[in-house]
């Protein structure tokens, strides 16, 4: 994702943020894009509910990789998060 592409980024959990929970797939298999409860549409690609998300003009993008904290700490470095 281009830095200038996308609005906000932050550390969200999908089990405790009720806004943010998938409610309809649409789209893909393992991973996909969603419909969330606060209406707007997701790439998410987690197999945890703790993650980092990416709101852009036309969606969200949600990631949770492997070693979340160092994936966090690289954002940080590159000035995505703050």
């Amino acid at each position: 994702v281009n830095k200038t592409a996308v609005l906000k980024s932050y550390i969200a959990d999908m089990g405790k943020d009720k806004n943010l929970r998938p409610v309809l797939r649409v789209g893909g298999t393992s991973f996909g894009r969603f419909k969330l409860k606060n209406g707007k549409t997701a790439l998410i690609v987690a197999t945890k509910s703790k993650v980092v998300c990416f709101e852009l003009k036309n969606g969200i993008v949600m990631l949770s990789p492997n070693d979340f904290e160092r994936f966090v700490n690289a954002l940080k470095g590159r000035s995505y998060l703050d």
